[in-house]
């Protein structure tokens, strides 16, 4: 378990009885959001499995919600979808998006978090193919559901209102008041947010979701090309597989070209048959994907690749639907139209097949139990341990990376762990928990992740080792053999 990974399950234990101090931004006594600028539905969900259930937090159980949400968005956008593209069009989606190594990686280990908004986006997509030949008010107020309720999941997905309005323009002079009905199905969705920051503004705090947002952030050429770069090579896991697994990702560059091979076609396919209304909501999609992707680099905040993805699965919608405008022409015999669907074609099995390798790489990584650093199993091992001595002991993460970890194996338990880098006076603070604690032992756990917090570490662990009645004693052997983590035992004076 990363930490980050796991940022949102502490608020689910709310749900059973616990009070969490971790990630937890209250409102009207609920967990609202994990962040201010990220609501706790993830959280609000395992809480309620934790409570119907009455389960123990565990590694499997939170980490099977990143592929059930992407699963039911998939079941979405085919239960919209798939009765108006042909099975071709649908099989090809299928394929290009289960061979996105970004997307497996981020479902699985979701630390960004991505899951669910990817299974807001994939619905939002299958209602937007059903609204193309079947256009009705219900479902034009169901994707501004969808928008509003994105917006609250993460404020980052302000960046999808783009697709949102051309969708809604793509209807105009199709369904009477479609602006009027979108609008109504946003402010639904966006309802939770709305919540969220009247109380805050009440409180005289302000609107909390703009709390964390920086100042607009200069623009930079390199940078640009370099993200533009990292951007197209999403499909291959490029970054991310580095971050999860500690290996590189193959064939980038060819991702790259083919994607944009792939979404050039698709707008040659819009100027050349500006008619067929599936290659032109193929381009719908690919400008989607272009236009998400400038605004994500345009973002105030530094973004990374759990943000980037928010254009997936945009592409793969366009490619979709630009063969199911070839397949819909599938008889006609001019020389262009056949080189065309040849070109779609063999550029959409050129990138599955590059992407092959991948993939089986990756899960052959997840067979051998490959990892990055940041992900080693020593996390894991480390909260464990601590839960199974939180009786007569106190832990203390003196720098990040362990306490959301060992909170959640204690599954909520009230001061299984303290977070002191934290304040702007750890060693003050440190003084004052080891004079309040009843219990006879404490072990400071660090990780050297982030060398920010090195000097509230080195605070820490000289406030405990010179305190006239602690003593620095021996670990157990199973907190010696840990790799990735120190761990030093204080016990009191007797």
């Amino acid at each position: 378990m990363y930490y980050d990974e796991v940022h949102q399950a502490p608020a689910s234990f709310f749900y059973i009885g616990e009070h969490p101090a971790l990630f937890v931004y209250p409102v009207f006594g609920i967990p609202a959001l994990n962040m201010p600028y990220s609501g706790a539905i993830k959280s609000a969900v395992y809480g309620a499995y934790l409570r119907l259930f009455g389960a123990h937090f565990t590694v499997f159980s939170w980490r099977l919600l990143g592929p059930l949400f992407v699963s039911v968005g998939l079941l979405c956008f085919y239960r919209f979808a798939a009765v108006q593209l042909p099975i071709a069009s649908c099989l090809v989606f299928l394929a290009l998006f289960l061979t996105d190594t970004s997307a497996i990686l981020m479902t699985r280990h979701d630390w960004g978090p991505v899951a669910l908004s990817m299974g807001f986006r994939l619905a939002f997509i299958g209602l937007w193919i059903s609204l193309e030949n079947s256009p009705t008010p219900l479902k034009v107020a169901a994707v501004g559901t969808i928008m509003g309720i994105s917006l609250f999941e993460k404020l980052s997905a302000v960046v999808l209102l783009l697709p949102f309005l051309i969708l809604l323009w793509s209807l105009r002079g199709r369904l009477s008041g479609v602006f009027r009905l979108g609008a109504i199905g946003f402010g639904i969705g966006s309802l939770p947010l709305i919540l969220v920051n009247l109380a805050s503004l009440r409180r005289g705090t302000g609107f909390i979701s703009l709390a964390d947002v920086k100042p607009v952030r200069p623009f930079n050429v390199q940078e640009a090309f370099e993200y533009a770069r990292s951007y197209l090579e999403l499909g291959q896991g490029a970054g991310v597989r580095d971050f999860i697994l500690g290996e590189s990702a193959s064939w980038t560059t060819t991702e790259s070209v083919l994607i944009l091979i792939l979404l050039s076609l698709v707008f040659l396919g819009v100027w050349q048959r500006s008619s067929n209304s599936w290659i032109r909501l193929g381009g719908y999609f690919a400008a989607s994907y272009f236009l998400v992707g400038i605004a994500v680099f345009m973002l105030p905040q530094v973004t990374s690749v759990h943000h980037w993805i928010l254009s997936t699965p945009f592409q793969y919608a366009a490619v979709a639907c630009a063969l199911a405008g070839c397949l819909e022409r599938a008889r006609e015999i001019l020389r262009p139209g056949v080189l065309y669907r040849i070109a779609l074609a063999v550029s959409a099995t050129a990138l599955i097949a590059i992407r092959t390798p991948n993939i089986v790489g990756v899960e052959s990584a997840f067979a051998a139990g490959k990892t990055s650093t940041q992900f080693h199993p020593d996390f894991n091992r480390v909260a464990i341990l601590a839960s199974g001595r939180s009786n007569q002991a106190v832990f203390v993460a003196s720098d990040w990376g362990t306490a959301t970890q060992i909170y959640c194996a204690a599954n909520g338990k009230a001061g299984s762990v303290y977070e002191l880098f934290w304040s702007s006076e750890p060693a003050k603070d440190t003084l004052k928990l080891m004079k309040e604690t009843t219990k006879p032992n404490i072990y400071v756990v660090s990780t050297g992740l982030v060398p920010r917090f090195a000097a509230a570490s080195a605070s820490i662990l000289e406030t405990m080792s010179s305190a006239p009645d602690w003593q620095e004693v021996p670990v157990e052997k199973e907190f010696a053999e840990l790799h990735e983590i120190k761990v030093r035992r204080f016990a009191r004076r007797r």
